[in-house]
């Protein structure tokens, strides 16, 4: 696998987490079908599902074949291996942007 850094100068009263800047560019890469959100996620640093859950909050409108259903199956899945933490449900709005 290549490894692509990116070092960026921003304006000084520019604020921003690492964190935050990492998952607006992976959702990005996700969003135009560039990397699946297992890359993205490693990308950023997190697992899949909370990459999952988190990428709406970045303009990205569906979750590209991922149901409510797969979400809490890797949710369980994640729980088999002691690293469960508490989940928020899909709101019942959001789960007409979830196209499966």
């Amino acid at each position: 696998m290549t490894t692509l850094t990116l070092q960026l100068e921003l304006p000084d009263d520019f604020v921003m987490s690492e964190h935050e800047a990492k998952m607006m560019f992976a959702a990005k890469l996700y969003d135009e079908r560039k990397l699946t959100a297992g890359k993205a996620a490693a990308m950023v640093g997190i697992s899949k599902r909370d990459f999952l859950w988190e990428v709406p909050q970045y303009g990205i409108r569906y979750y590209a074949g991922v149901t409510p259903e797969d979400l809490d199956r890797e949710f369980e899945l994640a729980c088999g291996f002691g690293q469960c933490q508490e989940k928020t449900p899909v709101q019942e709005s959001e789960q007409g942007n979830v196209v499966s």
